[in-house]
């Protein structure tokens, strides 16, 4: 027959094993989650410095737009100027034509 001290000895030695057979099924259960994340954190990595080349590819972007609109600006002062001189030249001349036009009686 067994003895209170003897279940207690077996009991921890039981325990003791039941321990490190858990302990050793979550190592191996981590390390593939451990190698997921290690490369999760590669692909990451790869991505930071993806984006931060597109932040100064569009920094440049950015500059060059700002000068893209002020040529443009100058460009739609230039016609606004060209079709204001025109505007008035045609005025003009349809104004000569219909003074001509009532000389002859037209």
């Amino acid at each position: 027959m067994l003895t209170k001290n003897d279940l207690n000895q077996i009991r921890s030695v039981v325990k003791e094993e039941v321990k490190n057979e858990v302990a050793d099924q979550v190592k191996m259960g981590l390390e593939p989650i451990a190698k997921d994340l290690s490369d999760v954190k590669k692909d990451l990595s790869d991505v930071k410095k993806d984006l931060s080349n597109v932040k100064k590819d569009l920094s440049n972007v950015k500059k060059d737009l700002k000068d893209v609109k002020k040529r443009v600006k100058k460009i739609e002062k230039t016609v606004d100027v060209v079709i204001d001189h025109f505007d008035r030249e045609i005025v003009g001349t349809q104004k000569r034509v219909g003074k001509i036009e009532d000389h002859l009686s037209l």
